[in-house]
């Protein structure tokens, strides 16, 4: 191999893809005490296949458990997403793909029941909300309120 081999990625990768097929996959291996490839073809009836990588994609999700907080959000890495009302005041188990998410879901008994929405500032804080003060008084509550 020359040094311009070394610079060029896909050569790079040719020759460990040729080492791997020629040496590692064949070579006795000291922790396996046989070969890579005599080890997993020995097992390859025990490997399961998914035709849908979300099938895969849900295996790997993060989980934890979050209390939904009174407003109906869950906090997550200083962001906060949108749940339904109904749990409120509850522990939930939350899935997650990775540290930043936009959005996470929410499982009962390991079953997906809900995707929350990262809650948008900006769009919350432009909302059309109605302005109009509540009169208790006028709702039958206590003249001086």
């Amino acid at each position: 191999m020359t040094d311009a081999d070394l610079l060029d990625l896909d050569v790079l990768n040719q020759r460990f893809e040729a080492w791997l097929a020629r040496d590692y996959h064949h070579k006795v291996h000291s922790s396996l005490n046989e070969a890579p490839m005599v080890f997993y073809m020995r097992g390859s009836d025990r490997i399961r296949h998914f035709s849908d990588p979300r099938i895969i994609d849900e295996a790997f999700l993060i989980r934890t458990t979050r209390k939904v907080k009174s407003d109906a959000t869950i906090s997550l890495h200083n962001a906060l997403f949108e749940a339904s009302p109904m749990f409120i005041g509850k522990s939930v188990d939350i899935r997650y793909p990775n540290e930043c998410p936009d959005e996470i879901y929410l499982y009962e008994n390991s079953v997906r029941i809900l995707t929350c929405k990262k809650v948008i500032m900006t769009d919350n804080a432009i909302a059309k909300r109605n302005n109009n003060p509540i009169s208790y008084s006028a709702l039958g509550g206590v003249p001086h309120v």
